[in-house]
């Protein structure tokens, strides 16, 4: 509940959050350009096996406990979502589109979030809550529709079945992070998930193997940025912020995400961003503070 925590936790867990979230805007520019010089499910699926590695060296230097039949289940929610869904998707949209147009229909993983999470917690959203994210919805194809000269690009319907998955890995890890912890919730599920990501990503490279010799080196900074951050660190902070200042609170920082990533993408010069790209992320960010002043308000009671 928001009346049982301090101000003072709820802005150090909102400015904690909001590091995660800056954290995470940069994923589609940089996965925009490590796709460049390999295939997208390599890029993909290669993430995870990085981070897992990771994520089990930081479980065994803690010494963490195993989760629970419970706390699994939720985990098996998060691999599908976070681990393999949203990244696999996402990479293949940006075969398709830029960065600051997947951050736009990117825009509805909060509406996602909040649908699953309920969904889960068998709680009740009110009618004003639908209606509004169908205005979030009808934003967002109308952007699709605008930039695609009529019709969708090929990469939006990959997007938002990208911003489906998101939603389920969110709301999963959320539910298996209130007994198992913020960090140890990211960890075990990269690491449950480490035998099959390291197989998918051996499949892709046999698949379709790399010209070393063409790859820069900012590609391959790009890419531990993408397994080591994106993938892993960022959900400490993002899930840590959650913890000390609360859901309902921290989570309205998610709505500046789909500005930093435009942002991110228009600073890295990868493609031009142009003015109605950021038209629609205020229209839609709008509509995200309406959708979750009413999530907040409906948890609230």
């Amino acid at each position: 509940m928001i009346d049982s925590i301090s101000s003072a936790n709820m802005l150090r867990g909102m400015l904690i959050g909001f590091l995660g979230i800056a954290m995470f805007s940069f994923t589609l520019p940089f996965t925009r350009y490590t796709i460049a010089f390999a295939d997208p499910l390599l890029i993909a699926w290669g993430r995870s096996m990085v981070a897992g590695a990771a994520a089990g060296l930081c479980l065994l230097a803690l010494a963490q406990r195993k989760p629970t039949a419970q706390e699994f289940k939720y985990l098996c929610l998060a691999i599908v979502g976070i681990v393999f869904g949203w990244p696999t998707l996402s990479s293949l949209s940006m075969k398709y589109a830029p960065a600051a147009h997947g951050a736009v229909i990117n825009g509805l993983l909060p509406i996602s979030t909040a649908a699953v999470g309920a969904l889960l917690a068998r709680k009740h959203l009110p009618a004003s809550f639908w209606a509004l994210a169908l205005l979030g919805a009808g934003l967002v194809a109308v952007y699709a529709l605008w930039e695609g000269g009529g019709a969708l690009r090929a990469g939006d319907s990959v997007m938002l079945l990208a911003v489906v998955c998101g939603g389920v890995g969110y709301a999963g890890g959320a539910k298996a992070a209130t007994t198992l912890g913020g960090w140890q919730t990211i960890c075990w599920a990269l690491v449950i998930a480490w035998p099959l990501s390291t197989a998918a990503t051996l499949i892709a490279y046999q698949s379709t193997p790399i010209a070393w010799d063409a790859v820069p080196a900012m590609a391959w900074w790009a890419f531990a940025y993408l397994a080591l951050v994106s993938q892993l660190i960022g959900f400490f902070a993002w899930y840590a912020g959650l913890a000390i200042g609360g859901v309902p609170a921290v989570s309205q920082v998610q709505l500046l995400q789909i500005f930093l990533t435009v942002a991110a993408s228009s600073a890295l010069a990868l493609d031009p961003v142009p003015l109605r790209t950021w038209v629609f992320a205020v229209l839609i960010i709008g509509v995200l503070v309406a959708v979750r002043a009413l999530g907040s308000k409906s948890q609230a009671n």
